[in-house]
């Protein structure tokens, strides 16, 4: 063998050794990564549940409201001019309601995305993961 064929060799073995270094290492990382990505996951779970049930809430709120805004509208008409200060709170709190029911969908909408987004990031650490076992051919 000669001498630039031995450097060659030693520098193949030396690579190889790298890359199995590097990728446990990298496995390593993902592996962190995953661990701390479950937890924000479940949190951001929770708090899409909250959110949900607040819209419930509100849902809920406004469609007993706007009964008891019917309600007062009958007894209006009956007796003109009457309620007019229990109407104009019922509205003051229907344009509450519908403001938080506007607000509560921006919320839940980027909560779901982020829950989305970090879900399909789980999945694909954790296959790069399951790849960089094989690859560095360690055992956790």
């Amino acid at each position: 063998m000669t001498h630039y064929a031995s450097k060659a060799s030693s520098r193949t073995g030396n690579s190889d050794e790298e890359i199995k270094t590097a990728s446990h290492v990298l496995w390593k990382h993902v592996d962190r990564v995953l661990i701390n990505a479950h937890p924000i996951y479940e949190v951001l779970d929770e708090l899409k549940e909250h959110l949900e049930h607040f819209q419930e809430q509100v849902l809920l709120e406004d469609s007993l409201i706007s009964f008891a805004k019917t309600n007062v509208l009958a007894k209006l008409w009956t007796v003109v001019g009457g309620n007019k200060r229990e109407l104009e709170d019922f509205n003051r709190q229907l344009a509450l309601l519908k403001g938080l029911r506007i607000h509560g969908r921006r919320v839940l909408a980027p909560v779901t995305a982020i829950r989305t987004s970090i879900l399909a990031v789980v999945h694909r650490l954790e296959e790069m993961r399951k790849h960089l076992l094989v690859v560095s051919g360690s055992k956790k």
